[in-house]
């Protein structure tokens, strides 16, 4: 199965007060989730990786202003990505991705070989 990728929001910080404006978000705090699963029936297995970070956002626009409480998700993923760039949006995307292939197929492991029984 295809690894899919989840973007959503955490927490919005807002300006209580901004010139004109009130309830102004002005930080988002993301999480882009990652779930990929193998196998079938009794022999699946999930696989699951995850990102957060918090994107600043510019500063708001008057004549362009969605009311707090009118303000979806959705939009903030877009602000939050547009923030970002699309590079650093793939960047995370590929990031969470790789993690997931590495939990598939591991190179390295860990632990303390005198326990191992």
């Amino acid at each position: 199965m295809a690894t899919t990728i989840t973007w959503s929001i955490a927490q919005c910080d807002y300006a209580l007060v901004d010139g004109s404006l009130s309830d102004v978000i002005n930080n988002l705090h993301w999480r882009v989730n990652a779930e990929s699963t193998t196998g079938s029936g009794a022999s699946a297995k999930t696989y699951y990786a995850s990102s957060y970070g918090t994107q600043s956002l510019g500063e708001p626009d008057p004549d362009n202003f969605t009311e707090y409480s009118k303000v979806t998700e959705a939009e903030c993923i877009s602000w939050a990505k547009s923030g970002m760039g699309a590079d650093q949006v793939t960047s995370i995307e590929d990031s969470v991705k790789a993690n997931i292939a590495l939990q598939k197929a591991p190179v390295e492991g860990h632990g303390i070989p005198w326990s191992a029984a």
